[in-house]
Parts: C-alpha cells; structure tokens; sequence
C-alpha cells in the first residue's frame, strides 16, 4: 500500500466531511419542516446523511494521529497549545464582528474582556455556535497519549466489544425507548454509573474506529457484498432515526435532533470503506499523480474553511436570504451557499496560509 494512496482517501473523505458539515450549519438545513409526507423523509436523510461528517473527522484523526507515540509535553506543545490559540483567534474574530454589527445596528451586546473570557472557556459566545467540534477535537488531543497504549490492544474482539457497546447504548436503546413511548411499552434504560467511556464518548470511540479501519483492516476483504451489507445498514439507520424524530415530533409538536446520532457513525463507517476501496484497490491508479496533489491541496484547506463559514455567514447570508427570497429554505438554495461557501473559504484560506504565522496555524 503506497503512503499517497491512503493520504488520498483521508483527502477525500475530509473534504466530503467539510461539505457535509457546511450543509449542517445552513439555517435553511430545516427545510423539511415545511413539508410533509415522503419528500419531508427525503429532505430529512439527507441531513442525517450529513452528519456522518463528525464521525469522519474523528476517524480521520483517529487514523493519522493514534500510531504516533508522543507524550503528553509534545501533545501541549505541538498540538493542543496550536489548538487553544486557534479557538482564541477565530472567537476573537466573531466577538469583535459582534461588536461592529451592534455598532452599525445600534444595538446593545456585551462588550467586556471578561465576558469574551467567560464565553470562550464555556464555549458560549454567541457567532461561534460551531466552533463545538474545536473544545472536543482538543478534549481528543489531551487524551491521545492515555489511549494511545490501548491502541496496542486494539484487534478485532477488543474493536468488536467497544463497537457493540456503542451500538446498543447509543443506537438500539433510543430507538427502542422511541417505539416503547409509542406502543406504551416499558422503557429500558442503563444506569448512568455505567459510563464505558472508551465505547461510549464519541471522539474516543470514533478515533479508535477510525485507527481499527485504517490499520487493522485488509482492505480487500471488504468485498462488493460486504460493502453493499454496510451500505444497507447505513440506509436503514437513516430510516429509523427519521422515523424516531419525526414521530416524536408528531407527538410533542417540536422538531429536535434527539436521534440524529444514532447511527450516523455506520454512514461514516461505509463511507470510509469505501472511499478507500475505491482510492486504494478499485481505481488506484486513477488516483494517483496530478489528481492525488489536487485532493491533498483541497484537504488541507479544509480546517480553514470550517473556521472561516460563520463569518463568511455573517457578511454575506443575510444579502443571500433577500437575494433569494422565498427560495431561501430550499433545498437548491442549501447546496448552493455550501458550494459558495465551499469555494470563497478556500480561497480565503489560502491567503491567509500564505501569512506564516497563519499557516501554522490553519
């Protein structure tokens, strides 16, 4: 297996989870509130096949960082500390957009150092609602070096038993408590004390997953059948989870994201088996050359467009509401600012990488 294959496929499926994750930020992403019946199930999939995007940037972690034997001052210094600044940095940014747009409007928002400090630590500043997946990716960092030594024992029954785990306590249980609240069943709950965090926090468990995929794994046994099986797993947990959420709005009257995550992690999980079927056994050659430098240049822009969508929202989405109109909340309308945005972040990105201080970072 050639190094720039397998970079290949990381490339791929970081920059797919970059477009997912710009079509989950899009407030128009709600679209299928407006509808009903089968295209308001469609308009619904199609959200709960986006979030595969967090599992996939975890795995992707997971298979790049989990084999490299740092101790923790390396970590602090080469990842974490890198990390913290930028999740200063871009708050930053939206806190003093903040305070230009209440300048403009005459409106009053909270100023204060202290304020920016407090928002910052909690992960509450208002603009930097998407900034989440920062406090987690760092929460990741600091634990590598406790979990990279159960990497070391990570084979298909330790693998098997973490993935068993997950499925039951985050997939299976909600969706039974869902039919059981519907048909007046008992509820089956397991004890909070009963954390297993190794299978049950979502950054650990999806970087081990993704560390298992990459490394433990013959990609060729991944055979045409074994991956339509994933495929069809992956679209029957789209169909429960719509059908869980969507049910229980039916019956509370509000739409919520209770069972967006169910089982989001089996879409990650055909996804990058298959995009690394594909890059390393099926088109291998396709894929190598001018093709697999323009996948890494794309990649590595990819954290800067992350960073850079909500102001990119901030000047430009209101303009694009009005623009549109009434086609503001379609679905056509949500591909194309994550297209848009896709493109002006990237670019933007790129200049601000040729800033070496920025380049470090971003």
């Amino acid at each position: 297996m050639k190094s720039r294959e397998k970079a290949v496929y990381l490339e791929i499926l970081r920059i797919l989870a970059t477009l997912f994750v710009l079509l989950n930020h899009v407030p128009s992403n709600s679209v299928y509130q407006l509808h009903e019946g089968l295209v308001r199930y469609l308009l619904l999939s199609m959200i709960l096949l986006s979030r595969a995007s967090i599992p996939l940037f975890f795995m992707i972690s997971g298979a790049l960082l989990l084999d490299r034997d740092e101790d923790l001052g390396v970590v602090l210094r080469k990842r974490a500390l890198r990390h913290v600044l930028v999740i200063l940095l871009f708050e930053l940014g939206i806190f003093l957009a903040n305070a230009a747009v209440s300048f403009l409007h005459k409106t009053e928002v909270e100023l204060s150092p202290f304020f920016f400090l407090r928002s910052v630590i909690a992960g509450t500043l208002p603009g930097a609602e998407t900034y989440w997946y920062l406090y987690a990716y760092l929460s990741l960092l600091l634990l590598f070096p406790f979990i990279r030594p159960v990497r070391n024992m990570l084979g298909k029954k330790e693998y098997g038993f973490l993935l068993f785990f997950h499925v039951l306590i985050c997939g299976i249980l909600p969706v039974y408590n869902r039919f059981a609240t519907m048909n007046h069943w008992p509820h089956l709950d397991i004890a909070n004390d009963f954390g297993l965090p190794l299978a049950i926090y979502r950054p650990v468990f999806f970087a081990f997953s993704g560390y298992f995929f990459a490394k433990k794994v013959d990609i060729r046994s991944f055979t045409a059948p074994r991956r339509l099986l994933l495929f069809a797993a992956s679209v029957a947990g789209i169909i429960l989870s719509a059908y869980c959420n969507l049910s229980q709005a039916e019956s509370t009257g509000t739409f919520t994201t209770d069972y967006y995550h169910c089982f989001d992690y089996v879409t990650a999980f055909w996804l990058f088996v298959s995009v690394r079927s594909l890059t390393e056994v099926r088109a291998a050659k396709f894929f190598e050359g001018r093709l697999a430098s323009v996948l890494g240049f794309c990649g590595s822009l990819c954290f800067g467009v992350y960073l850079l969508d909500p102001y990119l929202k901030m000047a430009c989405y209101p303009f694009f509401c009005r623009l549109a109109g009434d086609k503001a909340v379609t679905l056509l309308f949500s591909l194309f600012w994550v297209f848009f945005s896709f493109v002006v972040c990237s670019a933007l990105t790129w200049l601000l990488k040729k800033i070496p201080f920025m380049r470090r970072l971003i």
